[in-house]
């Protein structure tokens, strides 16, 4: 298995286990979807620990709700921005991103430049379609996710930047 990892904080993004594919050359398209997640039993509070082990159903109970799949996994955390700071922790962002290229693979640097530029473009076109999430750090020049429903599907998808992860096999 492959984790991807973000390469300024280090947290874990996504693994090799969900569907995607490279748009633009520069983000990943990440599937996602809805899942059901079921927490353990618990005793009501209201019940005594000794009556709980022949208690009924009214005193034992589980927690479910429904959560995506890779925020659940991967602890993302939503966030908030409105354009002009979007703007300005992406251009901070993309200068850790570079800086990172040309230490690690130059030649990757201006290709990434070109495609982040256009790609921010599209970003900003269509800004209130996205919500946003940064990793479990929550570290504010970390990696920022990208979660849309592209075309009225019921399907959510994260954009990621390539670029700002790095592969770790597990």
């Amino acid at each position: 298995m492959i984790i991807y990892q973000d390469i300024i904080t280090g947290d874990e993004v996504f693994s090799d286990s969900y569907t995607k594919r490279v748009e633009d050359d520069v983000v990943y398209v990440v599937e996602t979807k809805d899942i059901t997640v079921t927490e353990g039993t618990y005793v009501d509070a209201n019940v005594d620990e000794d009556a709980a082990e022949g208690a009924t159903s009214d005193a034992l109970d589980t927690i479910s709700e429904t959560v995506n799949n890779l925020e659940h996994g991967y602890n993302l955390v939503k966030t908030i921005f409105n354009k002009k700071n979007y703007l300005a922790y992406l251009k901070k962002y993309m200068a850790a991103v570079k800086a990172h290229l040309e230490k690690t693979n130059p030649d990757r640097v201006n290709p990434f430049m070109q495609g982040a530029r256009e790609f921010t473009k599209k970003i900003m076109s269509n800004f209130d379609e996205y919500t946003f999430y940064t990793t479990e750090s929550m570290d504010p020049d970390g990696i920022v996710l990208l979660k849309f429903w592209p075309n009225g599907e019921n399907t959510p998808y994260f954009y990621i930047w390539k670029d700002g992860l790095t592969e770790r096999a597990v």
